[in-house]
C-alpha cells in the first residue's frame, strides 16, 4: 500500500500505473460503526482501497476476528487478494 507517492511505490513493487489508486491506504473500521464501531486504533486498520471497498461491497461480510482470520491465513500462504499487479495491465 501507498499513503503518500504512488509513483515511488509503483517504481519499487512494479505496479502498473492503472493499478495504484486500487493500492492506497485507507482507514478499514474492523466493526463498522453503522454496528455500534468506534473510531478507536483498536477498530481501525489500515487497508488498501481494494480490498476495503471489497469487503464492504461483500453481501454476507465476515465478522471482524474472521475476518482477521482469513487475512492471517493468506499472508502465511503468501498471498493476499485477487487484483492483478504486474506491470502489463
Amino acid at each position: 500500500m501507498w499513503e503518500h507517492d504512488p509513483h515511488q511505490f509503483s517504481e519499487r513493487f512494479a505496479v502498473c500505473d492503472k493499478r495504484l489508486g486500487w493500492l492506497r491506504s485507507t482507514a478499514e473500521h474492523l466493526r463498522a460503526r453503522c454496528e455500534g464501531g468506534k473510531n478507536t486504533g483498536d477498530n481501525i486498520v489500515a487497508a488498501c482501497l481494494f480490498c476495503n471497498s471489497r469487503r464492504h461491497r461483500s453481501r454476507n461480510a465476515l465478522p471482524p476476528e474472521t475476518y482477521g482470520r482469513r487475512v492471517r491465513k493468506r499472508l502465511a500462504k503468501g498471498q493476499w487478494h485477487g487484483l492483478q499487479l504486474h506491470p502489463f495491465c
